[in-house]
């Protein structure tokens, strides 16, 4: 066999086995194309089902939360938007009063968190997101209709429970020491007059109340604080006394000479059953 000849064959075997290895090639390219196709049918398989887990499960967390007397994302029938929680409504001079009595209502239903940002807003792949914003909006309502028209008009803006009641506080929760030395005034002026000794003795306790409110006490653990207990009970003991009328002076000498005086409660009793007598 001549070198042209033998050349020529191993050309041949050459050619034969470059179109030999691109079948194989274009074979196994076709065979990862259908396992690629396979693979992104699963994924989205998969993704499908994760998905519908998710919602489902989302939704037993919100079922769950809206169930659960104790949860702050529980509402009841009676909850309701246009509910009143307080009376009167806010009207600016009654700020101390109205406050201590939404703060009640509102933590009676477990929404304090609202308020005070407690529960701030969650994000947004947050579950619970819906049922946050659902509240939020409950409470807001709430404060709107608790509220006079001229202030509901000056904060119904706000996008937040806890913006209205911070800006509540920031426009009338100011000035309080002009406000207890008028309730001062008032205490030294104050006489039972013509009221009961229940009414007299309500009166009173209005504005001890909201001078605590305005005022309060700095808490204290220390041995004083039996002392100043008992200087504060006969202060207002004698702030009693004082402007009762003089139809008690028999009883009021008596309640004079016990030492230490009576707790005011007790005072209180005494004071109505010589009345009743």
């Amino acid at each position: 066999m001549s070198y042209a000849q033998e050349s020529k064959n191993l050309q041949l075997k050459l050619t034969d086995e470059l179109k030999a290895a691109k079948a194989k090639m274009e074979a196994e390219v076709e065979q990862m194309k259908a396992k690629t196709t396979e693979l992104e049918k699963l994924m989205t398989v998969v993704y499908t089902v994760v998905l519908h887990y998710k919602n489902v499960f989302s939704k037993g967390i919100e079922r769950l939360v809206h169930e659960d007397i104790t949860s702050p994302y529980f509402l009841s029938n009676i909850d309701h938007p246009r509910l009143v929680l307080t009376s009167p409504p806010l009207t600016g001079k009654n700020f101390q009063a109205w406050r201590c009595d939404f703060k009640i209502s509102i933590g009676a239903k477990n929404k304090t968190t609202f308020l005070t940002g407690a529960l701030p807003q969650l994000g947004p792949d947050d579950p619970l997101l819906n049922s946050w914003l659902r509240c939020n909006q409950i409470v807001m309502s709430w404060i709107l209709h608790s509220v006079s028209e001229e202030i509901k008009s000056n904060t119904m803006y706000l996008d937040s429970a806890t913006a209205m009641w911070s800006e509540l506080n920031h426009i009338f929760d100011q000035g309080n020491g002009p406000r207890i030395f008028g309730m001062n005034e008032t205490l030294i002026t104050l006489h039972q007059g013509h009221d009961s000794v229940s009414a007299y003795f309500t009166k009173l306790k209005v504005i001890w109340d909201e001078i605590v409110e305005l005022h309060p006490r700095t808490p204290c653990t220390c041995a004083a604080l039996a002392d100043s207990l008992t200087f504060h009970n006969q202060y207002q003991v004698l702030q009693f006394l004082t402007s009762l009328n003089e139809y008690f002076h028999a009883v009021r000498a008596q309640i004079l000479l016990i030492d230490p005086f009576p707790c005011l409660p007790i005072l209180f009793s005494m004071v109505a059953q010589e009345e009743r007598q």
